[in-house]
């Protein structure tokens, strides 16, 4: 994945979706140093508006970096030969086409219509020793970007190894020069600063940008019978909430059960339907629909009970 070094996310359903499809993958995480994370009571989670309560939860997650997961599934992979081929379309010989290019791969030959939300994204990311920061009694700390109330943001976020993944997230239309630790500082807002401290990171900076993230395939009857689309090609969302790689793993297990193209799709799209409308709404700059969900957060930050809701059903989109 050419954002692999920034931090990714594997909500609560995703984990027992990985650990079903790949039996012990969870135990594997936990010995190779991923930390578990109880997203009430080891995060704090800010926005605009202010924080979310913290409390013991029943939504905690192993925390890991991109790299370390797919290396994990690659060592689990068995029944399975890779050959790395270019192919030039239709597959002829193919018994079943499995399209997982990413967002941008051209579909023009399988569309009918399709729905995107243009947003730009700055992600820089930097990896730090975790005991040089001081995160002051939380093990995670999230601040959300909102637009347009707050267009910079990020994640601290533990993750195997005694490490940490530092992601600022900027929303800006056109990108900005940063190529220096100070610049990246200058950027970040005065709780990251406080909690980076001294603190030196142990990588370079790794830069990413995303241009058009939200995308939702909304009519596919042009697919041929033997074609399957799966992952951001099908469904991208905005990673405000995560989600992501969840949605992709529970698309993966419905391909287990279901083959025939234009079924899997419309069955593909009712499982998107909530993690999409809750990224599509957190992107968006006004209107109604982003007031209520505002106002419902707001109300999450000060009823806990509201909020562990909230949080198992972000957990189990």
């Amino acid at each position: 994945q050419p954002q692999a070094q920034h931090l990714h996310v594997l909500m609560k359903k995703g984990q027992e979706l990985l650990e079903g499809m790949f039996p012990g993958i969870l135990r594997q995480l936990s010995m190779a140093g991923c930390p578990e994370i109880d997203w009430a009571q080891d995060t704090l989670w800010e926005n605009s508006q202010g924080a979310f309560p913290r409390y013991a939860s029943s939504v905690r997650t192993l925390s890991m970096s991109r790299t370390l997961l797919q290396d994990l599934m690659k060592a689990n992979l068995t029944g399975v030969r890779v050959i790395h081929e270019r192919v030039s379309r239709p597959y002829p010989d193919a018994d079943l086409v499995v399209i997982a290019g990413g967002q941008n791969y051209p579909l023009e030959e399988h569309l009918v219509s399709e729905e995107i939300l243009p947003i730009q994204l700055t992600y820089r990311s930097y990896v730090f020793k975790q005991s040089e920061l001081t995160m002051g009694g939380c093990k995670q700390y999230y601040f959300q970007v909102d637009p347009p109330h707050s267009t910079v943001g990020g994640v601290i976020c533990p993750i195997e190894d005694g490490k940490m993944m530092v992601t600022l997230i900027q929303y800006e239309k056109e990108f900005s020069a940063c190529t220096s630790y100070e610049e990246f500082l200058s950027k970040a807002t005065d709780k990251f600063r406080s909690i980076l401290g001294m603190a030196r990171p142990v990588s370079e900076m790794a830069v990413f940008r995303k241009s058009t993230i939200h995308r939702r395939v909304l009519d596919i009857k042009r697919v041929t019978p033997k074609t399957i689309l799966l992952g951001d090609v099908l469904t991208s969302l905005n990673p405000v909430f995560g989600q992501g790689m969840t949605l992709s793993l529970m698309q993966a297990q419905l391909l287990h059960q279901v083959r025939e193209p234009l079924r899997f799709h419309q069955l593909s799209q009712r499982l998107s339907k909530q993690a999409h409308r809750l990224s599509k709404t957190g992107s968006q700059q006004g209107g109604v629909t982003k007031s209520c969900l505002r106002g419902y957060l707001r109300a999450c930050q000060h009823v806990p009970l509201l909020h562990h809701q909230f949080l198992k059903r972000l957990h189990s989109p």
